[in-house]
C-alpha cells in the first residue's frame, strides 16, 4: 500500500452534513473518505489489483487492517447493510460511479443499488485474507522444510547399531502355494522342501501326526509351529513360523549437532520383519531442536505420518503445530555415540556424561522427560540410582515428575539426599540391598520402609506376591494392625481357592474390607480373630449383608405402618369381601414343616407391607386385591420357621392349590429348588382340605388364568409370559 502517496493526496471534503462517503482514486487504489458531520473519521484504502486494504484513522494517524464494515459500523457487513446503509451515503452520484469503475462492476448490476458495491468490497477483503493465510502457511512449511534439510543424515554406524538392537533371531516361514510353497529361510533367503526340513529337525523337537493309510494307523513326523530347526541350506539355527509374522519394534533416540548453534534429538521408530528376509524399517517420529543460546525457544517437530502408514517408512513431513500422526517419544534406547558433543553448550550439557553411560548400559528410559526437568535437582538422584543399579526405580522416578508448571517431584524418594539412607529414608542397608537385588521400584521401597518401621520381616515369597499384585501398604492397612503380610497372603490365597474362585486378589481384599466395615457398624468385636479372619469370608460377608438387609426391611415396615394402615382401609372399602375371603382360607392354607411355613395375611395392609419390604409388585397394584375379592387367587407368605416375622417369599395361589407366582426379594428366587419341594408338599395338603365349593372356584380360576395368558400372547408380552410359565406349579 502506497501510504505516503495516499497521505499526500488531500481528501475530498463532504458537501453536506451526516455520514458521508467521498471517493478518490490513486492509480489502482480506491480511497473512500468517511465523514461524520463534515469531520473526517478516516480513509479506507483498497488496492483493486492485489486486494490489499487498510484504514488510516484520522484522529491518531494510525494504519489499521480494518474491513470497511468494521471501520464504519464496528460490526459485520450484514449489520452494516441492514442498519447503516440508509445513514451512510455517497456525497454525489459521481462518487458512486467512481467506485463502480474502480471495482469494474457491470452496469446491469446497478439495479441492486449500493449493496452490490459493499458486497464486492467484502468479497475482495475475504479473498485477500484467505490468500494471505495460504501464503503464510506455504512460507511456514517452506521454512520448516529448509530447516529439516539441514538435519544430518543417519550414519551407517547408527543404522547398524539400531539393527543390532533388534535381536539376532531368524525364522523359517512356511510359504503359501501361490508363493511357490516350501519353507523360506530369513537368514540365507533359501527355500527348502518339507522333507529337507524334517531331516534337519532334532529328534526331540519333531512332532508326530497320526494318519490312516489302507485301514492301518501310522504315525508321521510333521513340522510344528515354533519348532527349533537348522536351515538345510545355511545350517543356521531357526525358529519355525507356520502362521503370523513376527515383528520386533523399538524406539530409539539419536542426539546430533546440527551446526555451531543448534543440536537435535531424533526419535526413531524401528521395526524389524523377517517374512521376506531380515528387513529393518525406520520411521522418524519426532525431532527436538534445541539451541546453545540460553533462553532461545526449543521446538518439537512431529512427523505427520503414523507408524502404520506405509509412507512413513520412506518419507517424512514434519510440523511444529500439529501431531497428525500421533507420534510420541516416551521410553527409548539412546544411541551412545556423539552425546556429549550434541549437548555441549546447551541447557542440557550437564547430562552428557551420564546419558553416555546409561546409553552404553542399554537402559530404556524416558530421556526427554529427564531433559525437561533439567535444573530441578534430579540429576544427582538419577546418577545415584543408575550407578547403584536401581534400574526399575530409576524408570519410575523419572515419571514421578509432574509437569504442572513447576515440574514438581511427587515420588517417594528424597531428591536432595546425599547418601543411600537419605535418598531412600531407610536406615537398614540390607533392605536397600534387597531393593537392588530384586530391581524393585517405588512399591518395594515403601514396603521396606514399612518393614523397618514395624520391625516385621518380609520374606521373598511375600514380596513376590505383593509386587505381582501391585499391592501398596495402603491397600492392606485395614488389616495390617492384626495380621502380617505373610498371613494376609496365605488367607487371601485360601479364599481364592474356596469362596472366591477365579477372582482377583483386589476383589477379595475389597470384600474383606467391606465385611470388616459392616462388622464395625454392627458392633461386633473386629479385634477377635474369629470375626476379622472368618474361615469362609464370602459366606460371612453374605450373611452380614443379609442381616443388615433384614433389619432395614423390618425398620422400613415399621416406619411406613401408619401410611400402610390408611392405604389398607381404603383398599378394604374399595374391595369389600377381600379381607373376609382371606379369613375363610386361613385355616385351610396355613401349614408348616420343620424349616418353612405358609402364613395367610390377616389384612390387606400386610400384603402392601410385604410388597414394599421385598420390592416386588404384590402390594403396588390393585389386580391382586381384585382377584382376592373375586376368589380367583389368594396371596400367602412363605417364611422361614426360624424367622416368622421376616418376609422371604410371596405366593399367589389359586383356590385349588395351583401356584401362579412365587417371588422373593427384588423378584429373585433364592434356594428355589428347595422352596419348590416345600410347595409341592403344601399343595398336597391343600388338595386334601378342599371342599366342593373350593373345587368349583378352582375351575373358574383356571379359566380366568388361561384367558389372562391368551391376552399376554396377543400383546406379545413375552417377558411377563415367560416369568409366569416358569413359576407355574399345578396342584396334582
Amino acid at each position: 500500500m502506497k501510504r505516503k502517496a495516499i497521505l499526500n493526496l488531500t481528501p475530498t471534503p463532504a458537501g453536506r452534513e451526516g455520514n458521508i462517503f467521498t471517493v478518490q482514486a490513486l492509480e489502482t487504489i480506491l480511497i473512500i473518505n468517511y465523514w461524520k458531520n463534515r469531520v473526517l473519521a478516516g480513509r479506507y484504502c483498497l488496492d483493486t489489483k492485489s486486494g490489499e486494504y487498510e484504514v488510516n484513522l484520522a484522529d491518531t494517524g494510525e494504519w489499521r487492517r480494518y474491513k470497511l464494515s468494521t471501520f464504519c459500523a464496528g460490526d459485520s457487513l450484514y449489520w452494516y447493510l441492514r442498519h447503516q446503509r440508509e445513514e451512510i451515503e455517497f456525497d454525489s452520484p459521481e462518487d458512486e460511479a467512481l467506485v463502480r469503475k474502480m471495482l469494474c462492476l457491470e452496469e446491469e448490476s446497478a439495479s441492486f443499488g449500493e449493496d452490490d458495491v459493499f458486497w464486492d468490497i467484502s468479497i475482495r477483503e475475504s479473498d485477500y485474507l484467505r490468500e494471505q493465510r495460504e501464503w503464510r502457511e506455504i512460507r511456514r512449511k517452506q521454512r520448516i522444510a529448509e530447516l529439516m534439510d539441514q538435519v544430518p543424515a543417519l550414519t551407517d554406524a547408527m543404522i547398524r547399531w539400531i539393527d543390532a538392537q533388534m535381536g539376532e533371531t531368524d525364522y523359517l516361514f512356511e510359504q503359501k502355494p501361490e508363493e511357490g510353497g516350501g519353507w523360506f529361510c530369513s537368514a540365507c533367503k533359501g527355500v527348502s522342501t518339507e522333507e529337507e526340513v524334517l531331516q534337519a529337525i532334532r529328534g526331540e523337537d519333531a512332532g508326530e501326526k497320526e494318519t490312516v493309510h489302507a485301514g492301518r494307523k501310522k504315525k508321521k513326523r510333521h513340522i510344528r509351529h515354533n519348532d527349533q530347526v537348522y536351515c538345510p541350506k545355511c545350517y543356521q539355527r531357526l525358529e519355525v513360523k507356520k502362521r503370523g509374522e513376527p515383528q520386533v519394534k523399538r524406539r530409539v533416540m539419536v542426539l546430533q549437532p546440527m551446526d555451531e548453534e543448534r543440536s537435535i534429538a531424533r526419535y526413531i521408530d524401528a521395526c524389524m520383519t523377517w517374512r521376506r528376509g531380515r528387513s529393518l524399517f525406520l520411521s522418524e517420529g519426532v525431532r527436538h531442536l534445541f539451541s546453545r543460546k540460553q533462553g532461545e525457544k526449543e521446538v518439537l517437530y512431529y512427523n505427520k505420518y503414523t507408524t502404520g502408514d506405509p509412507r512413513s517408512r520412506n518419507a517424512a513431513e514434519f510440523d511444529d503445530r500439529h501431531n497428525q500422526g500421533n507420534r510420541s517419544m516416551g521410553e527409548v534406547l539412546l544411541y551412545p555415540e556423539g552425546i556429549i558433543p550434541a549437548l555441549s553448550g546447551t541447557w542440557y550439557a550437564g547430562w552428557g556424561e551420564l546419558f553416555t553411560q546409561m546409553a552404553k548400559a542399554g537402559l530404556t528410559l524416558d530421556y526427554h522427560r529427564m531433559m525437561l526437568v533439567t535444573g530441578r535437582g534430579i540429576d544427582g538422584m538419577v546418577e545415584y540410582l543408575f550407578k547403584g543399579r536401581f534400574y526399575q526405580l530409576l524408570r519410575e522416578t523419572v515419571h514421578r515428575y509432574i509437569f504442572d508448571g513447576n515440574r514438581n517431584y511427587f515420588g517417594s524418594l528424597n531428591p536432595e539426599g546425599k547418601t543411600a539412607k537419605e535418598v531412600f529414608w531407610i536406615e537398614d542397608k540390607q533392605k536397600i540391598n534387597r531393593i537392588r537385588q530384586r530391581d524393585g521400584g517405588i512399591l518395594l521401597v515403601r514396603w521396606m520402609r514399612w518393614s523397618e518401621e514395624t520391625g516385621i520381616p518380609l520374606k521373598e515369597e511375600v514380596l513376590d506376591w505383593l509386587e505381582k499384585e501391585k499391592l501398596e501398604c495402603r491397600d492392606l492397612n485395614f488389616i495390617l494392625d492384626r495380621m502380617r503380610p505373610m498371613q494376609v497372603m496365605h488367607y487371601v490365597k485360601r479364599q481364592q481357592e474356596e469362596g472366591h474362585v477365579r477372582q482377583k486378589v483386589r476383589t477379595v481384599l475389597s470384600q474383606w474390607q467391606d465385611y470388616l466395615s459392616m462388622c464395625t457398624k454392627e458392633g461386633k468385636d473386629v479385634q477377635d480373630a474369629l470375626v476379622y479372619r472368618p474361615r469362609q469370608l464370602k459366606r460371612r460377608h453374605d450373611e452380614i449383608v443379609e442381616e443388615i438387609r433384614k433389619r432395614e426391611m423390618l425398620n422400613a415396615m415399621k416406619r411406613n405402618r401408619e401410611q400402610h394402615e390408611a392405604y389398607a382401609r381404603s383398599m378394604e372399602e374399595k374391595f369389600p369381601g377381600a379381607k373376609e375371603n382371606l379369613a375363610r382360607i386361613r385355616e385351610k392354607f396355613s401349614w408348616a414343616d420343620e424349616e418353612y411355613q405358609i402364613l395367610v395375611p390377616e389384612r390387606l395392609v400386610d400384603i402392601v407391607a410385604e410388597g414394599h419390604a421385598l420390592h416386588h409388585c404384590a402390594g403396588a397394584t390393585e389386580r391382586y386385591f381384585e382377584r382376592i375379592r373375586d376368589n380367583e387367587t389368594y396371596i400367602c407368605f412363605l417364611r422361614k420357621k426360624s424367622e416368622p416375622d421376616v418376609p422371604f417369599y410371596t405366593i399367589e395361589v389359586e383356590p385349588g392349590g395351583t401356584i401362579r407366582q412365587h417371588r422373593s426379594y427384588y423378584d429373585e428366587e433364592p434356594g428355589i429348588e428347595e422352596i419348590r419341594g416345600f410347595l409341592r408338599k403344601w399343595q398336597a395338603v391343600i388338595r386334601k382340605r378342599m371342599s366342593e365349593e373350593d373345587r368349583m372356584l378352582a375351575k373358574e380360576s383356571a379359566i380366568k388364568r388361561q384367558k389372562n395368558l391368551d391376552e399376554l400372547c396377543q400383546k406379545n408380552n413375552l417377558r411377563v409370559l415367560e416369568g409366569l410359565l416358569e413359576d407355574f406349579m399345578e396342584a396334582m
